[in-house]
């Protein structure tokens, strides 16, 4: 007799008409909770893994120039979007009630 697993990676999954990344299996005597859930299991093969992120741009805020001030802009400082801002990659460490928690990576 054919085993379940046999059954969903040989049977199953081969002939989805969309794609599969990966599967997910929960449990039915508790109720779903969005987030973080302990009593769901995720499955996916490991070249299929990613790791979540989030990537902050910090732009300079400048001074305005004489010549801006002129031509009727205002003297007070502006976030120069043109220069080069400074990168910090947060890495997702789970979500939480208070929504995602993110540490700093780099």
């Amino acid at each position: 007799m054919e085993s379940i697993e046999d059954r969903i990676f040989n049977v199953v999954l081969p002939t989805l008409k969309h794609g599969n990344d990966g599967l997910i299996f929960t449990c039915v005597h508790t109720k779903y909770q969005h987030g973080t859930d302990n009593h769901i299991l995720k499955w996916k093969p490991p070249e299929e893994n990613t790791v979540d992120c989030r990537l902050r741009l910090h732009f300079p805020t400048v001074q305005p120039e004489d010549v801006d001030m002129f031509e009727g802009g205002s003297d007070e400082p502006f976030v120069d979007y043109d220069s080069v801002p400074k990168a910090e990659l947060w890495s997702f460490l789970g979500s939480g009630r208070d929504g995602g928690n993110y540490e700093y990576f780099a």
